[in-house]
């Protein structure tokens, strides 16, 4: 009995737990030019995954985090950032965004174990990140 109660919650969990809204391939032409000065920092993650992700900051500013299967970006200056993920984990991703530039940081969630769980910041290159980001749902923050 317990096993199924453990399912159903792990079921509903992966349900309700994923991002809503657009899907980006059908957003993607209307999602506004960068404004001048300025870049793009896109943060998606593709994995629909029920668990948890604290926070994402980006150099300390804390970022809301794309749920499961969601996307979503922040326009900043030209500069150095470095994104982080609250976790156990001290990997970081280090950018430098340039005027006019996109980057784009994928959450990845692994799992080691059954309980034991590691949420990561990963640069990707553009075409691997828009492939992986046509699906998703996408928040927008702006």
């Amino acid at each position: 009995m317990a096993l199924r109660i453990a399912c159903l919650a792990l079921f509903l969990a992966s349900v309700f737990g994923c991002a809503s809204g657009p899907e980006f391939a059908e957003v993607r032409s209307a999602i506004p030019e960068i404004e001048a000065g300025k870049g793009r920092i896109y943060l998606y993650r593709p994995q629909r995954s029920f668990l948890y992700v604290g926070s994402v900051r980006i150099n300390g500013e804390e970022i809301r985090v794309p749920e499961a299967g969601g996307l979503l970006f922040v326009d900043r200056e030209p500069g150095d950032y470095e994104i982080v993920v609250d976790s156990i984990t001290t990997e970081k991703a280090k950018i430098w965004l340039g005027p006019g530039e996109e980057r784009y940081v994928r959450i990845t969630v692994t799992t080691e174990g059954h309980f034991l769980y590691t949420i990561y910041p990963k640069v990707e290159d553009k075409s691997t990140a828009t492939q992986e980001m046509l699906d998703l749902n996408f928040i927008n923050l702006q």
